[in-house]
C-alpha cells in the first residue's frame, strides 16, 4: 500500500482528479525506477492506452525491457508497452518523411505512414537527461541514400580515383556523374552536384570521426554520448568507410555494395519538441531536487511540457550511508603528473584493503592518460552493450578495479557485496545532478560506500572558471563547508551557462522543426511531384558560400576585458547583418581557447543565431595549437564550395612549448587551404604577441599567396569593435 499510494498520486495528482496529469517524480538510484515505470505503463495499458517508456541509452533500455517482459506478458499488455530510446522515437518520427522523400526520386510506393503519438503516453526514465546539450536544443537529421546503379558507380569512381592519388578537379563534368543526372529529375540536379562535391572532399577525412565496425561485420557506427550509435552516419562520408573496410578485408564486398550511394537530407526534428506530441508525459529521475534548483528550469518544465506536479519520494532505505567529507575527500593536484600519481595511489590504497574501486574519468581520452589503463576492466561508451551486465556484476568483487567514463555514471546497477565499493571521481562534474548520479553508483540500497574527488588545477581553471583564490580554498582542506559551497557555486554557474545555451539552441532547433513540419505537410499533400521535388532540393541546397571561424582567446587574462570583447563580437554580427544578401549566405562558427579549445555548438550558424558571448567564462592558460587544431575539425564540416575566413583574437602569447603552432597550422592548410580566403589576427592590448601573429600570417601567405592576411592591433574597446567590424566587411567582399 505504501508503494501504490504514491503511484496513484503520481498518475492522477495529489487531488485524485481521476484525470492523468503530467508529473515528474524523484526516486533515488537503485530504488525501483524500472519497476515504477513499468507498473505505471501497465496501469495505462490496461485502460487501453499505448505507452512508450523512453530511455537515453540503448543498453539500459534493453536491460529494463528484459526485466519486465515476463510481467507484461502475464498481464497481456506486452503489445501495448514499448521500451525505446529517445533516438528511436526521433527516427520513427522521420521514417515516413524519409520514405516518401526517397519515393519522389525512385518511384517506389512507400508503405510508411505518418506517425501519430497524440493518443500515447510517454514515460521518461532519467528525465534530466532530456535537459542536456545532447538532447534539449539538438536536432535529429534524417536522410536517405540514393542507391541507384549510377549513384553507386559515382561513389566507387571517387573512392578508386582518390585512393590511387588521382585528383578530380571537375566531378560534375565526368561521364559517371552525367549518367546519374540522366536518371534523376531536373529539380534535384543542383543538389546532386553539391553532394558530388561533398563526396570528393569527404574522401580526404573519411575516418574523422573514426568509424566503428560491429561484431557481425555488417554495420558501421560512431561514438555517441553514451555508446556506439549504429544508426548514425555522416552524409556522403560513411560510404567511404564501407569501401575502405571492404578494401582492407574487414567486410565483404557485398556488404559494402549494399550500403553505398549518394546521401540526401529529408528533414530535421527537435528532440525538445518530441514529448509535446504525447497525450500524457510522466518522468522519473534520481536527481529531481538538483534539477529544479536550476534557475528557470522548473518554469520551462511547466511551460514547455505542462508538468503540473513534482514529487520527491523518500528513500526506502532511510538516510544514505555514503562516506564523503569535503575537507578530507576532495584532493587538489597542481598538475597532470601529480593528478595521475594521486589516482594511482588512491587505487592502491583501496585494493590493499580489499575494497572494490570504480574510477570515473571525464572521457576516454582522460582515462587513457592513466598508465597501464588497458590492464583494468573498462566500462566506456565503446564497450559492447552485451558485455556490460557481466562487467557490472564483476565490478564490485573484492579488490576489483574498473575504469569508467562519466557517461556510465548513471543507470548501471552495481550490486553492493561484502566489500565496500569506493567511487573515485577524477574531474568536477559540471552539474550537481551528474555528480549525484556518479555518487549513486555506491552506497546503494542501504549499504555503506565511499566517494572521493581527485581534481587537477589545470582542468578546473580551463573548464570550470576557477581562479587562484578558488584554488587556495581547495588546497587549504580545512573548512569542509567552504569547499562544498565553492564547488556547488562553480557547478551552478556552469549549469546556468549551459541552460542558457540550450535555450538558445532550442530556438534554432524549433525553427528547423517548423520547417520540417511544413515540408511534411507538403509531402503528404496532393501537390504536384515537381513542387515536392523543388522543396526536397531546397533542403539539400542550403550551402553557405562564406564561413567564418572565430578563434577567441578566453584565457584567465581576458576576464577584465570580456565585456568589451562581447560588444565587439556583437558589432561583427551587426556588420554582417546589414547586408541581407551577405547575411543569408554566411555562416559563423566560434571556438574558444585557453588551456584547451572548446567548440561552441552548433557550428555553422546563421548570422542571427550567433552565440551570445556573454554566456561564456574565462580561465586557464593560452594554447594556440589547440585553437588551430579545432579550427581544422570545424572546417571539415563545411560544404566543399564554401569560402573560409579565420578571425584569430588573443590578448597574450601562447603558453605552448612553441609560440607558433607550426604543425597544427600546416595540417590545417594541407586540408583546407584551397578554400581559405582570408585570415585576420587581432592583437588586443600591450601583452599580445604580435610577433607570433605575424609569423602565423606569413605561414598562411607562404602556403597560399592569395590568402588575404591582416594583422590588426586594438588597445581600447573602440578600436577592438572597429577591428571586428572591419573583419566582417573584409569577408563580405569575398562572398561569391
Amino acid at each position: 500500500q505504501g508503494y501504490f499510494d504514491p503511484l496513484w498520486r503520481w498518475i492522477f495528482g495529489p487531488a485524485n482528479s481521476r484525470v492523468a496529469e503530467n508529473h515528474l517524480a524523484q526516486v533515488k538510484t537503485g530504488e525501483g525506477k524500472c519497476l515504477l515505470l513499468n507498473l505505471t505503463a501497465a496501469f495505462f495499458a490496461l485502460r487501453g492506452l499505448k505507452v512508450d517508456i523512453a530511455c537515453y541509452q540503448k543498453a539500459l533500455m534493453e536491460q529494463d525491457s528484459r526485466a519486465m517482459l515476463e510481467f507484461n506478458e502475464f498481464l497481456e499488455v506486452d503489445q501495448m508497452i514499448r521500451h525505446v530510446t529517445l533516438d528511436d522515437l526521433c527516427q520513427e518520427r522521420l521514417d515516413p518523411i524519409v520514405a516518401h522523400s526517397k519515393a519522389l526520386l525512385t518511384g517506389e510506393l512507400p508503405t510508411a505512414r505518418q506517425m501519430r503519438v497524440n493518443h500515447r503516453v510517454l514515460l521518461i526514465d532519467e528525465v534530466d537527461m532530456l535537459f542536456t546539450q545532447r538532447f534539449y536544443g539538438h536536432t535529429w537529421k534524417g536522410g536517405f541514400t540514393l542507391k541507384s546503379p549510377a549513384a553507386k558507380e559515382l561513389v566507387k569512381y571517387i573512392f578508386e580515383a582518390r585512393s590511387s592519388g588521382k585528383e578530380i578537379p571537375n566531378i560534375t563534368g565526368t561521364p559517371v556523374f552525367q549518367e546519374l543526372l540522366a536518371e534523376q529529375p531536373v529539380q534535384i540536379h543542383r543538389s546532386l552536384a553539391l553532394a558530388a562535391h561533398c563526396l570528393v572532399k569527404n574522401w580526404e577525412n573519411w575516418n574523422e570521426p573514426m568509424p566503428e565496425l560491429n561484431e557481425a561485420k555488417t554495420q558501421v557506427g560512431y561514438s555517441g554520448v553514451v555508446d556506439i550509435d549504429w544508426s548514425l552516419s555522416y552524409s556522403n562520408k560513411t560510404v567511404f568507410a564501407y569501401l575502405q573496410f571492404a578494401k582492407d578485408g574487414d567486410i565483404t564486398p557485398e556488404v559494402a555494395e549494399s550500403k553505398i550511394g549518394v546521401d540526401l537530407i529529408a528533414g530535421m526534428f527537435s528532440f525538445a519538441d518530441l514529448p509535446r506530441s504525447y497525450k500524457y508525459i510522466l518522468g522519473v529521475t534520481g536527481t529531481l531536487s538538483e534539477l529544479t534548483k536550476i534557475p528557470g528550469l522548473e518554469e520551462t518544465l511547466k511551460k514547455d511540457y505542462d508538468f503540473r506536479h513534482f514529487t520527491i519520494a523518500p528513500s526506502l532505505f532511510g538516510l544514505s550511508k555514503l562516506r564523503f567529507r569535503h575537507a578530507s575527500d576532495v584532493r587538489l593536484c597542481d598538475n597532470q603528473s601529480d593528478w595521475i600519481s594521486e589516482i594511482q595511489s588512491a587505487i592502491k590504497s583501496c585494493t590493499d584493503q580489499g575494497q572494490s574501486v570504480l574510477v570515473f574519468f571525464k572521457n576516454q581520452k582522460e582515462l587513457q592518460k592513466l598508465p597501464n589503463w588497458k590492464n583494468y576492466e573498462l566500462l566506456t561508451k565503446s564497450t559492447d552493450p552485451k558485455r556490460i551486465p557481466g562487467y557490472v556484476a564483476a565490478a564490485t568483487n573484492k579488490g576489483q578495479v574498473t575504469l569508467l567514463t562519466k557517461t556510465l555514471g548513471r543507470g548501471l546497477d552495481f550490486q553492493m557485496k561484502q566489500s565496500t565499493v569506493v567511487v573515485l571521481q577524477t574531474f568536477l562534474s559540471s552539474s550537481e545532478s551528474d555528480q549525484t548520479q556518479i555518487q549513486g553508483r555506491t552506497a546503494r540500497k542501504g549499504n555503506y560506500g565511499e566517494y572521493h574527488l581527485i581534481l587537477c588545477s589545470d582542468h578546473l581553471q580551463a573548464k570550470m572558471g576557477f581562479g587562484d583564490d578558488d584554488l587556495k580554498v581547495l588546497r587549504s582542506g580545512g573548512d569542509g563547508d567552504q569547499i562544498r559551497i565553492l564547488l556547488e557555486k562553480k557547478q551552478q554557474e556552469k549549469t546556468l551557462l549551459k541552460v542558457k545555451k540550450m535555450h538558445e539552441h532550442r530556438n534554432i532547433a524549433s525553427r528547423q522543426e517548423d520547417r520540417t513540419k511544413q515540408w511534411e505537410q507538403l509531402l503528404f499533400s496532393n501537390a504536384a511531384r515537381e513542387v515536392k521535388l523543388s522543396k526536397l532540393a531546397a533542403w539539400n541546397e542550403e550551402n553557405c558560400t562564406l564561413h567564418y571561424t572565430l578563434l577567441v582567446d578566453n584565457s584567465g587574462s581576458m576576464r577584465p576585458s570580456w565585456s568589451q570583447l562581447t560588444r565587439a563580437v556583437q558589432g561583427f554580427k551587426d556588420e554582417l547583418a546589414q547586408n541581407s544578401r551577405v547575411a543569408n549566405s554566411t555562416k559563423v562558427s566560434v571556438i574558444l581557447f585557453n588551456f584547451s579549445a572548446h567548440v561552441v555548438r552548433p557550428t555553422h550558424r546563421a548570422v542571427p543565431d550567433m552565440p551570445d558571448m556573454k554566456l561564456e567564462t574565462c580561465g586557464g592558460a593560452t594554447s594556440f595549437s589547440a585553437a588551430f587544431s579545432e579550427c581544422r575539425q570545424v572546417m571539415c564540416q563545411s560544404p566543399p564550395e564554401s569560402n573560409e575566413f579565420i578571425l584569430f583574437f588573443t590578448d597574450g602569447v601562447s603558453t605552448d612549448r612553441e609560440n607558433v603552432p607550426l604543425s597544427e597550422i600546416n595540417t590545417l592548410l594541407k586540408d583546407h587551404a584551397s578554400r581559405i580566403s582570408g585570415l585576420t589576427c587581432i592583437a588586443f592590448g600591450r601583452e599580445a604577441g604580435k610577433s607570433a601573429l605575424s609569423q602565423i600570417g606569413s605561414i598562411f601567405k607562404t602556403y597560399k599567396p592569395s590568402i588575404d592576411f591582416k594583422l590588426q592591433e586594438a588597445c581600447s574597446e573602440e578600436s577592438l569593435i572597429r577591428c571586428f567590424a572591419d573583419a566582417a566587411t573584409s569577408g563580405a567582399m569575398h562572398s561569391r
